[in-house]
């Protein structure tokens, strides 16, 4: 869907869960995450095991991210991640730290616009799926982020007819999308996003 309006998204991949079926959800498969890459979406970390990150030593975490580089460079080689999404938004100091020494640019789970002086450690982003907003709610944070040129990012967990719990309607990701473009809004993955955020003005070039 996004390919077909000629855009990009972040697919934050955790190396456990391709090939799997877990509580009847078939998840990815590598070639999944190839053709991705080529149409040029973002392949980004989620941890290897999916780790809920709060309550971990560090040692655990950085081996844990260890295992999902080696598991994207086998799929993927010569891959470089370059950002990640917190496992369940879970995470206290030390371990944001810890994994924003490995990742420039993380990725929570609270709502709201990002703009201004962002927390590149843990950005803010708006949930789609049943416990998330609806679709009027949706659409005021995007008017909101047009009124404040602010950088607003989705997550979800799967697209379908008939998603997961934490995942969003294929007929209700196409009315986000119209939304979007009716506003010409400008969709990017996250790393392409950062630059524009940073320097919104184009100072950096």
């Amino acid at each position: 869907m996004l390919r077909e309006r000629g855009w990009a998204g972040t697919f934050y991949a955790a190396g456990w869960f391709c090939g799997q079926c877990v509580d009847g959800i078939q998840y990815y498969a590598a070639e999944d995450l190839q053709r991705a890459d080529k149409e040029g979406h973002e392949i980004g970390c989620h941890t290897y095991s999916h780790l809920r990150l709060a309550h971990q030593p560090q040692s655990r975490v950085l081996d844990d991210l260890a295992r999902n580089r080696d598991f994207i460079e086998r799929v993927l080689p010569g891959f470089r991640l370059s950002t990640f999404a917190y496992p369940f938004g879970d995470v206290r100091l030390p371990q944001k730290i810890a994994v924003s020494r490995q990742f420039g640019v993380c990725r929570g789970i609270w709502p709201g616009l990002n703009r201004g002086r962002m927390d590149f450690g843990e950005l803010k982003a708006l949930p789609l799926g049943q416990d998330g907003p609806d679709f009027t709610e949706i659409a005021g944070w995007i008017d909101r982020a047009v009124e404040a040129n602010a950088w607003l990012i989705f997550f979800t967990h799967d697209v379908s007819d008939r998603p997961t719990r934490y995942g969003y309607r294929s007929e209700d990701f196409a009315r986000l999308l119209d939304a979007v473009a009716r506003r010409n809004i400008k969709v990017l993955p996250v790393k392409n996003a950062v630059g524009l955020a940073r320097f919104p003005d184009g100072s950096s070039h």
